[in-house]
C-alpha cells in the first residue's frame, strides 16, 4: 500500500509539472503573438509614407536642432532617431530615381526650376542630418540611419554633380556662340543672350554651393576643372594653336612652323590679355563664397595652359637651323615670353609663378642666342661671297640687297636686340677684353657695333669685287650704286638710322660724294683735257694753231663717242643718283664746250671743214649725257 502511495505521489508531481510546461509555453506564445504583432505595426508605420514633403522638412530640422542641443547638455541622452528620417531619405531617393529616368537633354537646372529649388534644399537638409548624425557614429542606435542618410546624400549629389558638368557644357556652348559672333542659337537651341548666361552662371553657383555643402568640393573641383581645361584646349584650337611633341616642330619645313609660330603667338597674347583673366573671372563668379578653391583651380588651369605653350617655344629655340629669314619670328616669340608672361603672376600661386618664369627665362635665352648667331652670321654670308663675283649691269649686288635688308629687318627690333646684346656682352666680357673703340663721336651700343662691323665688312667686300672691273670709271659707278643703295635704306629706316648713328651716316655720306667726285675726274676729266687752249695759240699775235685745233676736236669727239658708247649700256638703279650725276656731268662738261666752240669754231671754213671736225653742239652734248645710265644700248647711237 505504501507502495501504491508512493506511485500516486509522483503521478500527482508529474501532472503539476505538466502544468506548469503547458503555461509557460502558453504564455510563450502569446508573448510572441504580441511581439509579431507590434512588428508588424511599425513596418506598416515605416510603409505608410505622408506624402507632404514640407511637414517631413519640418519635422527633420527639428530633430537636427533637438540633435545639436544634445551635444551642449552634459551627460544628455541623444534623442532616439525618428521614422521621419526614413521617410525623408525615401523621399529623396525615390526623387533621384524619378531624375535618373529622366532621357535626353532633360535638365533639372534648366527645364524645372521650382523642382530644382526644392532638390537642392532637400539636399542640403540631408548634408545637414548627415553632418549632425555622424557626430554620435560611436552610438550603435544611430549606425543604421548614418548609412542610410550617407548612401542616399551620395546618389543625390551625384546626381547634382551630373547636373553642373551639364550647366557647365551649356555655359561652354553660348561661350563659343559668343565667341564666334553667333547670335542665332546654342547647342541645345536656346537664344543665345546675356540673360542666358546669367542664368546658367547662376545655377552653376547653387550647385557649387550644395556639393560644396555635402563634402563633394573634390568632385565639384575635378568636373569643374575637366570642362574648363577642354574649353580653354577648344579656343586655342580655334586660334590655330595645336599641341606639338618636340620632335613635330624639329622636323617641320620653315613655312609649316611659320605658321605654327604665328599661331603661338596670336594664342600666347590672347591667353595672357583675355583667355586666363577671363576664365579667373568666371570662377570666381562660381565660386564666390569660396575663393581659395577657386584661386586653385584658376592656378592649375593657367599652370597647365602655359605649361603647353611654353613647350612649344622650348622646342623651337632648340630648332638647329638658324638663318636670317628666321630672326624675326624668334624675337617675336622672346619678346611675347618678356613682356607677356610676368603680367599672369595675379593668375599663378607664387611657387609655380617662379617655376615658369625660369621655364621662359631659359627658352628666351635660347632664343636669345639664336638671334645673336644669326646677326653674327651675317659676316660669314658677306666673307664667303667670292670677291670675283661682280654683279652684270654694275647695279646692286645681291649681296648688299641680302645684307642690307636682314640689317633693316633686324635695327625694326634695336630695342630687343640693344637688350640681347648688352646682356651677350655682359656674360662674355672679361677684364681682359675690354669694350671695342670704335673712334666714333658717338659711342655704339653692342648691338650697334656688331651692326657696324657687319657694313663695314660689306664696303670691303664690294671694294674688293670693284677692282676686278677693268674700267677705273665702272668701278666707281659699281660703288655708287651699292653705296647709295645702302644710304638710302639706313635714311630711310629709322631704326637702322639709331642703331648707326648719324656720325656713321655722316661719314658713309662723304664716302659717297667722294666716289662721284673721283668719276667725274676718272672719266669726264679725261674729256675736258681735249678742250685745254694750251698749244691753240702761236706767236705773239696769237694766231691759232689750224692743225693742233683740228686734233683738238678729233680727241673730244673720240673720247666723248667712247664715253657714251660705253656707259650707255652702264645702270644706276636709283633716280635721284642718276639724275644727280647727269646734271653734273652736263655742269661740268657743257659749259666748257660751248666756251671752247665760241671761241675757236670760226677758224674752220663754213661748210664741210666745220661738219667735219665740230660734230657736236652744246644741246647734242646734253641730249646723249641725258640718255646715260639707264642700261640702254640705244642712247649710244648718233643721229
Amino acid at each position: 500500500m505504501a507502495d501504491t502511495e508512493k506511485e500516486c505521489d509522483n503521478d500527482n508531481n508529474n501532472n503539476n509539472l505538466d502544468e506548469e510546461q503547458q503555461q509557460q509555453q502558453e504564455h510563450k506564445s502569446q508573448t510572441t503573438t504580441d511581439d509579431d504583432y507590434n512588428s508588424i505595426n511599425n513596418q506598416e508605420e515605416y510603409n505608410t509614407l505622408p506624402p507632404d514633403l514640407l511637414k517631413i522638412s519640418q519635422d527633420i530640422d527639428q530633430y537636427i536642432f533637438n540633435l545639436w542641443s544634445s551635444r551642449d547638455v552634459v551627460d544628455s541622452k541623444p534623442p532616439d532617431v525618428p521614422i521621419c528620417v526614413e521617410q525623408f531619405a525615401v523621399l529623396l531617393e525615390e526623387t533621384v530615381d524619378d531624375y535618373d529616368r529622366r532621357s535626353g537633354k532633360w535638365s533639372l537646372m534648366r527645364d524645372d526650376e521650382a523642382a530644382a529649388a526644392s532638390f537642392l534644399q532637400s539636399a542640403e537638409r540631408l548634408s545637414k542630418l548627415s553632418k549632425s548624425l555622424s557626430h554620435f557614429s560611436s552610438e550603435y542606435k544611430y549606425a543604421f540611419s548614418i548609412s542610410r542618410v550617407g548612401g542616399v546624400l551620395q546618389r543625390a549629389m551625384a546626381h547634382l554633380e551630373e547636373e553642373f558638368k551639364s550647366c557647365l557644357e551649356d555655359y561652354k556652348s553660348l561661350q563659343v556662340c559668343r565667341e564666334g559672333d553667333e547670335h542665332e542659337t546654342g547647342s541645345n537651341g536656346e537664344i543665345v543672350s546675356e540673360n542666358n548666361e546669367e542664368c546658367v552662371l547662376l545655377n552653376l553657383k547653387k550647385l557649387a554651393k550644395a556639393m560644396k555643402f555635402g563634402a563633394y568640393e573634390a568632385e565639384c573641383w575635378h568636373a569643374y576643372f575637366a570642362s574648363r581645361q577642354a574649353a580653354v584646349e577648344e579656343s586655342l584650337h580655334r586660334l590655330g594653336f595645336e599641341r606639338r611633341s618636340a620632335e613635330e616642330v624639329q622636323k617641320m619645313g620653315w613655312d609649316c612652323l611659320e605658321r605654327e609660330i604665328v599661331a603661338w603667338l596670336r594664342t600666347f597674347k590672347y591667353c595672357s590679355a583675355e583667355l586666363l583673366t577671363a576664365e579667373k573671372k568666371l570662377s570666381a563668379a562660381i565660386f564666390e563664397d569660396y575663393p581659395s578653391m577657386s584661386d586653385s583651380i584658376v592656378n592649375d588651369l593657367s599652370r597647365f595652359t602655359l605649361a603647353h605653350l611654353l613647350d612649344f617655344s622650348n622646342a623651337v629655340a632648340a630648332v638647329t637651323t638658324s638663318t636670317p629669314d628666321k630672326l624675326y619670328k624668334f624675337l617675336d616669340m622672346y619678346e611675347a615670353l618678356r613682356d607677356l608672361l610676368p603680367t599672369m603672376s595675379a593668375l599663378l600661386r607664387p611657387e609655380f609663378m617662379e617655376h615658369l618664369k625660369a621655364e621662359a627665362m631659359l627658352t628666351c635665352c635660347r632664343l636669345a642666342e639664336m638671334a645673336i648667331g644669326i646677326i653674327q652670321e651675317l659676316e660669314s654670308t658677306i666673307s664667303s661671297d667670292p670677291t670675283k663675283n661682280p654683279v652684270p649691269g654694275r647695279g646692286v649686288h645681291p649681296v648688299t640687297r641680302t645684307i642690307v635688308n636682314a640689317v633693316e629687318r633686324a635695327c625694326c627690333y634695336r630695342d630687343t636686340l640693344e637688350q640681347v646684346f648688352l646682356e651677350h656682352q655682359r656674360i662674355v666680357q672679361t677684364a681682359a677684353t675690354p669694350p671695342e673703340e670704335t673712334g666714333a663721336a658717338e659711342p655704339l651700343s653692342p648691338f650697334g657695333q656688331q651692326i657696324a662691323r657687319v657694313m663695314e665688312l660689306l664696303n670691303a667686300n664690294l671694294e674688293a669685287k670693284s677692282k676686278h672691273y677693268k674700267d677705273p670709271s665702272l668701278s666707281l659707278i659699281f660703288m655708287m650704286n651699292n653705296g647709295r643703295y645702302v644710304m638710302q635704306k639706313v635714311r630711310g629706316s629709322e631704326g637702322m638710322s639709331a642703331v648707326l648713328t648719324s656720325a656713321w651716316v655722316r661719314r658713309n655720306s662723304a664716302e659717297l660724294q667722294q666716289y662721284h667726285k673721283n668719276y667725274q675726274r676718272e672719266t669726264w676729266g679725261r674729256l675736258l683735257q681735249c678742250l685745254a687752249t694750251e698749244g691753240l695759240t702761236t706767236g705773239s699775235n696769237g694766231k691759232v694753231n689750224k692743225p693742233v685745233l683740228k686734233e683738238r676736236f678729233k680727241s673730244f669727239n673720240s673720247v666723248f663717242d667712247d664715253i657714251v658708247k660705253a656707259q650707255s649700256s652702264w645702270v644706276i638703279s636709283d633716280e635721284q643718283l642718276q639724275s644727280e650725276l647727269r646734271v653734273s656731268i652736263c655742269n661740268m662738261v657743257v659749259p666748257a664746250y660751248r666756251s671752247f666752240l665760241a671761241r675757236f669754231s670760226q677758224t674752220f671754213t663754213p661748210g664741210r671743214q666745220t661738219e667735219k671736225y665740230v660734230k657736236y653742239q652744246g644741246e647734242d652734248l646734253e641730249k646723249y649725257i641725258d640718255e646715260l645710265f639707264d642700261g640702254s644700248a640705244a642712247a649710244g647711237k648718233k643721229k
